[in-house]
C-alpha cells in the first residue's frame, strides 16, 4: 500500500487479509514512521535514507535536461538548488517540474527561486511576508507535508509564477468570505503553475477563475459535485485526485495536453469527455476503477493521444479500435490484475512503438510475445507479467 497517511485505509482492508499462518507480508509505504507501530505491534520499519547531494544533483539533472547535458553556466546554481532539497527526493522532483519550464538561464534560477525547507517549517504557525521583499520571486515551494493554508498576499503577486505545496494548500477563510460576499470579486496575479490546490465546493472554483493563466494544475476534489475545469483555457497539464467521478462528472479544459488522474470510479460517460479532448497526448489512470470493469472507447476517440499508462486499473475487459488510437506511440501497462487481454487491433496503429507490461497477473505471455511479433516495428517489454 503506497503513500498510507494513517492507518484507515488499514484498517477498512485487513478483514480481507486473514492470518492463516502462511507468514505472508503487507508492506506499506509512507512519510510518517507512526504508520508502521500503529498497524501492527509486530511492524518491521526500514526508514528510507536520504539522497546524497550527489544523487539529489543527478536526479534534478535526469529531470531537467533528459538526456541532454546541463549548460556550464547553470551547474553551479543547478548544484545549489538540488543541494537545498536536503536529500529529499519529493523535493527534488518537484523543483525539477518547476525548472524545465523555466528559461534555462542563470540569473533567473539565482534570483527567483525559494525552496522553504521542512526542516524550517515543522514548528510553524504563522508566517509574515513583506510584500517588497518579494517582489521579483517567481517561484515558491512550500515544502511540508501537511495541507497548509495560502496566505492571501501570495495570490496577489504579479511577479509570482509557481507555486507548489508538497502537502496540498487551500485557500483561506478571508479569501473564501471575499469570494462569496463579492460577485466582483478579483485577484491580480500571473501564476502559471499551481500543485497541489485543495478544491471543495464552488467557491473554490470560483477563486480558480481568476488565475486565467495556468497552464498547470495539480487538483485534489474534497466533494462529490459536478465540477468544471472549462474556463482555464490557458490549461496544458492537469492531474486531478477526484472524490468519486461515480457520482458526477468533470469537464475538462478543451486545450489540454496531459491527463492524469488518481483514484476515481470512472463511468463510461467520464470517459467519453475525455477522449474527445482534440490536443490530449498524454493520458495516465492510476488506481482507477473502470464502471463494470470494462471500457468500451467510441469512434474517433483519442484523436491525438501519444502515450497512455493503465496503473493499478480496475478493468478485465478493454474493447477498442486502431482508429480510436490513430497517433498512439506507446502503451503502458502496470499491475492491471483483472485484465485479460490487450485489444489486438492495437496491433494495427501504424505510430505504435512500444508496448510495457509490468505485473498483469492475466496476460499470457505467449499472446503478448505473439501481439509482437505481429508487428515488427514495434517493441514488446513484459516484467513479471504472470
Amino acid at each position: 500500500m503506497d503513500d498510507i497517511w494513517d492507518t484507515k485505509p488499514w484498517d477498512d482492508l485487513k478483514r480481507y487479509f486473514p492470518d492463516d499462518g502462511t507468514r505472508s507480508r503487507i508492506l506499506f509505504t509512507t512519510r510518517n514512521k507512526n504508520v508502521g507501530s500503529e498497524a501492527s505491534p509486530r511492524s518491521v520499519i526500514s526508514p528510507l535514507p536520504f539522497l546524497s547531494e550527489d544523487e539529489c544533483w543527478e536526479l534534478l539533472r535526469r529531470k531537467v535536461f533528459q538526456d541532454k547535458n546541463c549548460p556550464q553556466e547553470l551547474l553551479d546554481i543547478g548544484k545549489q538548488i538540488s543541494a537545498n532539497c536536503r536529500g529529499l527526493p519529493l523535493a527534488v522532483v518537484v523543483i525539477a517540474g518547476v525548472l524545465a519550464n523555466m528559461e534555462k538561464k542563470e540569473h533567473l534560477w539565482q534570483k527567483d527561486l525559494v525552496v522553504i525547507g521542512i526542516e524550517h517549517l515543522v514548528h510553524l504557525r504563522y508566517l509574515t511576508i513583506s510584500m517588497e521583499s518579494l517582489q521579483r520571486l517567481e517561484c515558491l515551494v512550500v515544502d511540508r507535508l501537511d495541507e497548509i493554508e495560502i496566505p492571501d498576499i501570495l495570490l496577489n503577486m504579479l511577479s509570482l509564477r509557481h507555486l507548489h505545496f508538497l502537502g496540498g494548500g487551500y485557500f483561506s477563510a478571508s479569501c473564501l468570505q471575499q469570494a462569496t460576499n463579492n460577485e466582483s470579486f478579483q485577484i491580480n496575479n500571473n501564476l502559471q503553475s499551481i500543485s497541489v490546490i485543495i478544491i471543495s465546493d464552488e467557491t473554490d472554483l470560483k477563486i480558480l477563475r481568476c488565475l486565467p493563466n495556468l497552464r498547470r494544475l495539480k487538483v485534489s476534489i474534497r466533494s462529490p459535485l459536478n465540477y468544471s475545469f472549462e474556463f482555464l483555457n490557458q490549461l496544458e497539464s492537469l492531474k486531478l485526485k477526484p472524490y468519486n467521478l461515480s457520482s458526477g462528472l468533470i469537464s475538462l479544459p478543451l486545450n489540454l495536453k496531459q491527463l492524469t488522474l488518481v483514484g476515481a470510479h470512472m463511468s463510461l460517460e467520464q470517459m467519453d469527455i475525455i477522449g474527445k479532448l482534440e490536443y490530449l497526448e498524454v493520458l495516465k489512470l492510476q488506481t482507477v476503477d473502470f464502471e463494470e470493469n470494462h471500457w468500451d472507447t467510441s469512434e474517433g476517440g483519442f484523436p491525438q493521444l501519444k502515450f497512455l499508462k493503465l496503473s493499478e486499473v480496475q478493468i478485465e475487459e478493454w474493447n477498442t479500435s486502431s482508429d480510436h488510437f490513430p497517433r498512439l506511440q506507446r502503451l503502458v501497462l502496470q499491475s492491471c490484475d483483472g485484465l485479460k487481454m490487450i485489444p489486438p487491433i492495437l496491433g494495427d496503429i501504424p505510430a505504435l512503438q512500444l508496448i510495457k507490461v509490468y505485473k498483469c497477473a492475466k496476460l499470457s505471455k505467449t499472446l503478448l510475445r505473439k501481439f509482437g511479433k505481429n508487428n515488427r516495428t514495434m517493441e514488446m517489454k513484459i516484467l513479471n507479467s504472470s
